[in-house]
């Protein structure tokens, strides 16, 4: 009898990357910069909701837009979270 496990391949055997970072400390929150997943964790919107909005103008653009290295200002981020808040209170 063959007690060897099945082949397994190397996206199944591939550790997932950790969606939750550390937070940003205080002093270093007005010059910090955030990807892609720092937004959406921020906003809970998805990638493409992020894109959405950027391209109609609604979300600031991204500072650094290079292949596979987008970068916010966290603070333009911030500002435009509260705005987006602030907007969403009066509207209801």
């Amino acid at each position: 009898m063959n007690r060897t496990k099945p082949h397994q391949s190397p996206a199944a055997r591939a550790v997932p990357r950790p969606t939750v970072r550390p937070p940003i400390s205080q002093t270093n929150g007005d010059v910090a910069l955030a990807d892609i997943t720092d937004v959406c964790a921020l906003s809970r919107m998805s990638p493409s909701w992020v894109w959405d909005e950027v391209k109609e103008g609604r979300l600031p653009a991204p500072v650094i837009r290079l292949p596979r290295c987008t970068r916010w200002r966290l603070a333009d981020v911030r500002a435009w979270l509260i705005e987006w808040a602030a907007a969403a209170q009066v509207s209801a």
